[in-house]
């Protein structure tokens, strides 16, 4: 019993020691391979006793499993086993196997495995784009490099998508070559402004024509907002007169979206001749209102924004009217509409009618005297079907009639002292005629003056009939050099009144004028506004500011004496600004302002009340030199210019002031004394 025991377990002795006798040393693989890669590698089977069985070596990743190589092996004891498989990583062999692997060799219960390698599909995008903003219609080129996670160059198909959100976007497909690829596209014209998003994605096919490797990036490219077109809104395209018109200029992109920015309108008469000018936020309404008697004609408007210009036009509507007072007996019918007025007037004197036949001009007057048997009377006038005066008059005469009265005459029929008035003026200049001092300073210029008047054949008012020395020009759009000015602006606030009426205005604007431009002042007409500009390239000094302040109070001098001795005033506001424009020097000055130097310069002037106001900048300019004084009015801060900061200064500035004053009133008294001869 004791003898089978023993026999026992001497031959389980030698089965477990012929078990364990194996050994198997497996090659180590590289730490990544990438999909359709060939892994190859080497194991080796050594024992030192007789053994047979099956050898097996088995792909492991993420607990899927997958067998790859099996062979029966037969060896005797100390004999040893190489055997190198290999493997193709495609889906066919494979499957979906990925990611964290191991490679682990069984045998009869023996085993051996390697270290963590890495199964990707991965492949790394790196782009190079020069620019990240583009304009719409622009080309657009992209390249870089594709590299497997292995560190390998891909060989495959680069696919680019752009994203668009109002159509279905761009794709591209190209060809990568060891690596490398490049894509390049144009973008439509009417792509839409902003950030748009661009996929790329590369990939690689196998001999199956399945994906193996791909990888993705994501990026965005800004599109430009272009201004394309500019539209100009008018509320209504047919205006009466007495009306404003309301435009606005609306700035677009390449796709019709609104472009916020800065549009200069300007509007102009059938003459071409530029009545508003201003420069204004883009979808912001213009008003400018259309005097009573402009004539029923098309004018024009101009928008320029961002270099894109555009233009239309409206209709001034034909206005039929007048206006009928009743003064002491006395008819007084004027023209109020913008056409010549012929139609009847009916006047009913009690019980019985007139019919005045009517023919005025634009703006004209007439007036008729009542008359009727002594008494009192109710007077009706009716125009146009409507009664426009109803009231009791007293009136004298033989009979009931209307008689028709020259403009002005009536007034002095009824008032005798005017005749007293006439008398005295005769005697006064009769006696102010043996005093030479002041017959230079008054008699000699409104001499001149009376004389240019009778030569003007029309004897109307007109801002453009005048000849300045130097004139400047408002371009929209200039190639010149930036130079910092200093600015007078005159404002006619009657400029309506003045225009529309015979009088000495135009004489007094000549003499302001020619006055600037001995001074080298540039100007510049804009309506009821005339631009005074003191240049450095006209004026051949940078400091202007002191000769612009007082250019501006020897124009307020003038016109303060224009409005002493003649019976049309002229109303008026004077400001002095400094700022930048942009200039050219040719046969006139060419210009265009910068910042809001025109458009401050006109607020300032429209806040003046018969004095001159002087900006904060041209203040801070001149501080050293004058006392100024700080004037709020209408929100806009300016100040008055009192006094020279010291006596001396104030003697030469005062003595000069007037020294210029009486060469000019010389002047004058010698083109008189030419005149007579």
């Amino acid at each position: 019993m004791k003898k089978k025991i023993l026999s026992f377990s001497l031959i389980l002795t030698v089965l477990l020691l012929s078990t364990i006798s194996a050994e198997i040393i497996l090659e180590q693989p590289k730490n990544i391979y990438n999909l359709g890669d060939s892994f190859s590698t080497s194991a080796t089977i050594k024992t030192s006793s007789e053994i047979n069985g099956f050898f097996q070596m088995f792909l492991i990743c993420n607990n899927q499993v997958k067998e790859f190589y099996k062979e029966y092996i037969i060896l005797n004891a100390g004999e040893e086993k190489k055997i190198s498989p290999s493997l193709l990583l495609v889906k066919s062999i494979i499957e979906n196997i990925k990611g964290d692997c191991i490679i682990r060799a069984t045998l009869r219960g023996e085993s051996a495995s390697t270290k963590n390698f890495k199964i990707s599909d991965l492949i790394n995008i790196e782009v190079s784009l020069e620019q990240t903003e583009f304009s719409p219609g622009e080309n657009i080129y992209i390249s870089g490099k594709a590299t497997r996670e292995n560190s390998q160059p891909a060989e495959g198909f680069i696919e680019l998508t752009l994203i668009d959100q109002d159509s279905e976007g761009i794709n591209e497909l190209a060809i990568i070559n060891k690596g490398l690829f490049s894509v390049n596209f144009s973008l439509s014209k009417q792509t839409k402004a902003g950030a748009h998003l661009y996929k790329l994605r590369v990939y690689e096919r196998d001999t199956d024509n399945n994906i193996t490797n791909e990888g993705f990036i994501d990026e965005n490219i800004q599109i430009k907002q272009i201004p394309t077109s500019l539209e100009i809104v008018i509320e209504s395209k047919e205006i009466n007169p007495g009306e404003n018109v309301k435009v606005k200029a609306i700035l677009h992109d390449q796709t019709g979206e609104k472009i916020a920015s800065k549009a200069i309108i300007t509007i102009k008469n059938s003459n071409n001749r530029i009545m508003e000018q201003r420069e204004i936020p883009t979808d912001e309404i213009m008003t400018y209102l259309i005097a009573s008697i402009e004539s029923p004609l098309t004018w024009k408007i101009f928008a320029v924004s961002n270099q894109v210009s555009s233009e239309s036009e409206f209709i001034i509507k034909e206005k039929e009217s007048v206006q009928v007072i009743l003064e002491a007996g006395i008819v007084i019918i004027t023209n109020t509409g913008n056409i010549p007025y012929n139609k009847t007037v009916l006047v009913k004197i009690g019980n019985q009618t007139l019919n005045i036949g009517t023919n005025l001009k634009v703006g004209d007057i007439q007036k008729y005297t009542l008359t009727a048997p002594d008494g009192k009377y109710n007077v009706e006038i009716i125009t146009d079907g409507k009664s426009q005066v109803s009231e009791e008059v007293s009136l004298t005469g033989r009979a009931i009639d209307a008689k028709k009265v020259a403009v002005g005459a009536i007034e002095i029929i009824r008032h005798p002292f005017i005749w007293v008035f006439i008398i005295a003026i005769f005697g006064f200049v009769a006696y102010t005629l043996f005093r030479k001092g002041y017959r230079k300073t008054f008699f000699g210029s409104y001499e001149n003056i009376k004389k240019k008047f009778s030569r003007d054949s029309s004897g109307s008012f007109g801002l453009g009939a005048y000849n300045p020395q130097n004139k400047a020009e408002l371009s929209l759009s200039i190639k010149g050099n930036k130079q910092d000015v200093s600015l007078i602006c005159l404002k006619i606030k009657n400029f309506g009144e003045i225009e529309s009426t015979k009088n000495n205005a135009k004489e007094t604007l000549q003499k302001i004028i020619s006055m600037a431009g001995e001074r080298k002042a540039v100007l510049y007409e804009n309506a009821s506004f005339l631009f005074f500009i003191l240049a450095p390239v006209i004026t051949k000094t940078f400091k202007n500011e002191k000769n612009a302040v007082e250019t501006a109070q020897k124009m307020l001098a003038i016109l303060n004496e224009h409005n002493k001795f003649f019976q049309q005033r002229i109303d008026f506001g004077i400001s002095v600004n400094y700022g930048a424009i942009i200039a050219k020097k040719e046969a006139n000055l060419k210009f265009t302002g910068l910042g809001d130097i025109m458009s401050s310069s006109k607020k300032i002037a429209a806040a003046a009340d018969k004095e001159v106001l002087i900006s904060k900048e041209i203040n801070e300019k001149v501080t050293s030199d004058l006392k100024t004084e700080r004037k709020d009015k209408e929100g806009i801060t300016a100040y008055t210019v009192r006094e020279a900061r010291n006596k001396e200064g104030s003697k030469t500035f005062i003595s000069g002031f007037v020294k210029r004053m009486e060469r000019d009133n010389n002047k004058n008294q010698d083109n008189q004394e030419k005149d007579s001869i």
